[in-house]
């Protein structure tokens, strides 16, 4: 709960959003060699719980990997087309560069956040 009233707080903006679209992108290195792929999302901003933004629809796939495994984006580069997420952003509008991190909405388990949420599909 701690993690999640923390990026709240912290989140210029936080929205919920559905994923439209899902393709695959080239992770590379800092001379342009490709490593890896990521999977990548195009999600759509369904609604703003906190703050405000364009309505654009904008890209989320991970920014690397590690011996630990893959970092950035949240779990909404795992999700599938039609899937609702939140999504913190830490400044300006949401894109690759600015989300902190997204939820997929059976991960939120603080109560505060899942009652801004309500019913998504109403909306």
């Amino acid at each position: 709960i701690g993690y999640q009233r923390g990026w709240w707080e912290r989140a210029q903006s936080v929205l919920l959003a559905r994923i439209e679209r899902r393709d695959s992108i080239s992770l590379k290195d800092d001379r342009g060699v490709t490593y890896a792929r990521s999977p990548r999302v195009l999600l759509r901003p369904v609604r703003w719980l906190k703050g405000e933004g364009p309505p654009r629809r904008f890209y989320l796939n991970y920014s690397g990997l590690t011996d630990c495994g893959p970092y950035g984006g949240g779990e909404a580069v795992d999700g599938e087309v039609g899937d609702f997420f939140v999504v913190f952003v830490s400044e300006g509008p949401a894109s690759q560069a600015s989300v902190v991190t997204s939820l997929a909405l059976d991960s939120i388990v603080d109560q505060d956040l899942k009652d801004r949420i309500g019913d998504p599909d109403t909306h």
